[in-house]
Parts: structure tokens; C-alpha cells; sequence
């Protein structure tokens, strides 16, 4: 208790009793940050002063974005037949990513596709679409989506990246110039379509260009081992729908080899519970979508692909194999698995032959057996 006062005051500490300057002044600046507080401290603005200052550029930030350039809204001076404000239109067209095409129909507003979904006329993909399909639209809406020609600064060491936009007449002078010199040629990837192969044979034939075509998901190994085979390098078309037995060999088709929203309509037809239900068995390197809805899954190493089938092959009764495939007939002991569950594969294949699919393919077969994978 302080000395002289009554009992109802106290004193906070030993400085508080001597009276200490540092002390009382400590004591009037402890509540600075008060909303009470309307002075500026030494140590900053008071909270009152700083919820005004963010009040106010808030409000001016939302000012300012909230404005949008003046603009001319021009209506039609003939308005099509066709074009209704607020009511959509649709369009039959199609869509290929590489390795998969689709039939669609395309929604649009006021000539704006808004929309895309499988075309059910069509016989691939009869009404189904792929999630890249869906996605495929937000192409044409993409911000970073160039708007114009732009070319490269490039220094002498062409260490740099910096690009800046030019004029239509600028780009295809320079363009011509440098076809102008010959060499020329055409990187691109598997266009199925005849218009687009017309407008690139037109150019080639024009400039003397050579066209290269390469794709992320290679298939060049099922086309060389088709031509070899048969004299025609062409990728072959598999109906799933019409086999009694499937062998996979590292080949996800339900998940994105090759054309999986078709694959995946014909296996769920059957599919369906009862005596016909097909028999799927994946022999895979790693863990897809084809291995998890296998009724065996057995895992094997990507350098044991060929060995898979030419054990297989080994194994069939009444088929004369070479000496060389004969070597195979104990692949089960080097794949782990039962000698007995190997042979029932290969004589559900010999059983089911000319109503079987023997598949193999994707990214972890393409090595350099893989040619041979395809051929045997």
C-alpha cells in the first residue's frame, strides 16, 4: 500500500513507488493501440488512425476495379436467322488429341462454344467424352493464350527468353526471309484431319518443307511391327467387345492407352455377371486402372515383357514353337508365379483363339524389345 494513501490503493511495483519518470511514462503509453487512442505514439500510428487508412484504400482499390474501360456495344446489322440472345445453338464437329479422336456437339452463345459433350450418333465414343475433351475448351479462353504474332530478342548467345509483340507485316516478312533460305521443316503431331493434311501438303509443296510428325505417346513401335507383319504400318483397331479372354501385357487400356473412353464402353458391355462375362488377366509393371479391374494381376519387370508372351506361346498346346521359344516353357519359375496358373493362361488363350486379345503397349514398353513385343 502506498505510503500516506488509504487503504484501497496500492502500488504496482517498487518504481511505481519511488515514483519513477521511465516508469510513469511506460504506465501512459501502455494502452497506445486502444481504439480509445487518437494521438500518434512514437512508436507508429494509433489503431484508429491505421483502420482509417485501410478503410480508405480499400474502398479505393474496390473503386478502381471495379471500373472497366469505356466501351461500343455494336448489334447486328442483320442479325442471323440462326442467333438468339440467351438461347444456345448446336453443332455437330469433332476432336482429336493425338491418339484418340471424338464425334461432339458443341454448345454455343451468340457464336461463343460454351459447352461440349459426346455426339451419341458417333461410333467411337457414341455420347462419351474424356476428361481432356472437357477440358479442351478452356483453350480458347486461356488469358495466356497468345492474341498476336510476337518474336524473340534474341543476343548473340541466344541465352535469353524475352519476347515482344509484332505486326502481322513484320512476322511474315521475317517468316519469308527464313523460308526463303530452304531447309525447311514441319514439326507436327498425328492429324487425322484431311483438311489440315491438305493445307500442310499445300505449304510443303510450296517451300519444299519435309514434315516430321512425332507424337508424346509414341505408337511407332505397333506401326513398324504391323508393317513388318503384315506389309502396312497402321495402328490396330481393338474390339474389346467381342473377346471371350484378354491378356494384358503392361497395356492400360481403361486408363489412357490409346482410345480408353471407346475401350471402356466396349468392356462394359461385357463385363455383365453370368457365363459369358469376358476374363481379363494384366501382366503389369506397375499399378493402372486395366491391373485393378483384372480378375488376376501378376506383376513382372518391364524387361520381362517378352519374355510373358514368348512363354506364353511356349506354352500352348499343339503349337509348334523354335528351339529358341522352347527355352521359355519355365518362365512361370522366373515370373513367381505357379507353373500351374501360368499354363491354365496360355490354355484359356489356345481355347479362346480367334475370340482372344493379346495387348501390349504404353510408355514402360518402349524399349528397345519393343518391336519385338509387338511382333510375337
Amino acid at each position: 500500500m502506498k505510503n500516506g494513501t488509504t487503504k484501497d490503493e496500492f502500488w504496482l511495483g517498487l518504481e511505481d513507488y519511488s515514483d519513477d519518470p521511465a516508469f510513469r511514462k511506460l504506465a501512459e503509453n501502455e494502452f497506445l493501440t486502444s481504439p480509445l487512442q487518437t494521438g500518434d505514439g512514437q512508436d507508429g500510428l494509433a489503431r484508429r488512425e491505421f483502420l482509417k487508412l485501410m478503410g480508405a484504400s480499400i474502398a479505393l482499390a474496390s473503386a478502381t476495379g471495379c471500373t472497366r474501360p469505356a466501351q461500343t456495344i455494336i448489334p447486328y446489322a442483320k442479325a442471323p436467322k440462326e442467333v438468339i440472345p440467351g438461347v444456345p445453338n448446336f453443332y455437330a464437329s469433332s476432336w482429336f488429341d493425338g491418339t484418340e479422336g471424338f464425334g461432339l456437339v458443341v454448345e454455343t452463345r451468340e457464336g461463343r462454344p460454351t459447352k461440349v459433350e459426346g455426339n451419341p450418333e458417333h461410333p467411337l465414343n457414341t455420347g462419351r467424352l474424356s476428361a481432356r475433351a472437357q477440358a479442351a475448351l478452356m483453350m480458347l479462353y486461356d488469358p495466356d493464350r497468345l492474341k498476336g504474332p510476337v518474336r524473340n530478342l534474341v543476343n548473340k548467345t541466344r541465352t535469353n527468353r524475352e519476347t515482344i509483340n509484332a505486326k502481322w507485316e513484320e512476322a511474315d516478312k521475317a517468316v519469308l526471309e527464313q523460308l526463303a533460305k530452304g531447309s525447311v521443316v514441319i514439326l507436327n503431331g498425328s492429324n487425322p484431319s484431311p483438311s489440315s493434311q491438305a493445307v500442310i501438303q499445300d505449304f510443303s509443296g510450296s517451300f519444299g518443307a519435309r514434315t516430321v510428325t512425332w507424337d508424346s505417346m509414341n505408337l511407332e513401335s505397333v506401326r513398324e511391327a504391323a508393317r513388318l507383319s503384315y506389309g502396312t504400318a497402321k495402328v490396330p483397331r481393338y474390339r474389346f467387345d467381342r473377346a471371350k479372354f484378354v491378356v494384358s501385357i503392361d497395356a492400360d487400356f481403361l486408363g489412357g492407352y490409346l482410345s480408353p473412353t471407346e475401350f471402356n464402353r466396349q468392356w462394359a458391355q461385357v463385363r455383365k455377371p453370368g457365363a459369358d462375362m469376358v476374363k481379363l488377366v494384366s501382366f503389369e509393371s506397375t499399378m493402372t486402372l486395366t491391373g485393378l479391374n483384372a480378375d488376376e494381376r501378376i506383376r513382372i519387370r518391364p524387361s520381362q515383357q517378352l519374355d510373358v508372351v514368348l512363354g506364353l506361346m511356349a506354352q500352348m498346346p499343339g503349337v509348334k514353337v523354335a528351339k529358341t521359344v522352347e527355352n521359355y516353357k519355365d518362365i512361370a519359375t522366373r515370373l513367381n508365379v505357379p507353373s500351374e496358373a501360368f499354363a491354365k493362361i496360355a490354355k484359356d488363350l489356345w481355347e479362346n483363339r480367334g475370340k482372344s486379345v493379346v495387348i501390349a503397349g504404353g510408355l514402360t514398353t518402349e524399349t528397345e524389345n519393343s518391336v519385338h513385343l509387338q511382333i510375337a
